[in-house]
Parts: structure tokens; C-alpha cells; sequence
């Protein structure tokens, strides 16, 4: 698979097909691809809409790398609190910038 050569297909708007962005999106998230061809991959989907098959395609290859998870069986759901617990310290101290 040649970076350049998929670079020039989206930007023809060509195109990708699911196998190719199958593929590609597994070398991207895998970091096999270099930091010059990973950054003309992102201009170029900005720019140009490489089509249905290669969303489908990278979709397939970040459902392949993400764990399932399952929501627990039960009356009550776990939840996380860690973010909002940092965001009240951080208020009393009076140095949360983010969301304040």
C-alpha cells in the first residue's frame, strides 16, 4: 500500500475503497504510517470527502482496536465521577480554566 498513492486518490476525489481504508485506518491508528503522510492523510479528508466505503472502512478498523464494553446488568450503572471531583477542587482553588 503506497501512502502517496491513496493521498492522490482522496485528493482526485476518487476515493477510497473499504479494504484500502480498512487498511489504512489500521496503519494510522497503529502508528505505522510517518508524521508527514499522517498529516496530508488529514488535510486531505478535511478537504475532500473520500466517500462512504472509506468511513465504513476506518470505522471498521477503530471498531477493531476498541474493547467492547457492556453495561452492567442491575438496577444502577456505574458511573465516573473523577472529571467533575477535579473540576470542584480545582474551583475552590480557583484554577479551573476549562469549564469555568
Amino acid at each position: 500500500m503506497s501512502y502517496a498513492t491513496l493521498i492522490r486518490q482522496i485528493e482526485a476525489g476518487e476515493g477510497l475503497g473499504f479494504v484500502d481504508a480498512r487498511a489504512l485506518g489500521a496503519a494510522l491508528l497503529d502508528g505505522g504510517v510517518p508524521e508527514l503522510e499522517t498529516d496530508a492523510f488529514l488535510v486531505a479528508f478535511n478537504q475532500h470527502d473520500p466517500g462512504l466505503d472509506a468511513w465504513l472502512g476506518m470505522h471498521a478498523a477503530l471498531a477493531e482496536r476498541l474493547p467492547d464494553f457492556v453495561a452492567p446488568t442491575g438496577p444502577f450503572r456505574t458511573v465516573c465521577c473523577l472529571p467533575i471531583t477535579a473540576c470542584v477542587r480545582s474551583r475552590i482553588s480557583r484554577r479551573c480554566w476549562r469549564c469555568c
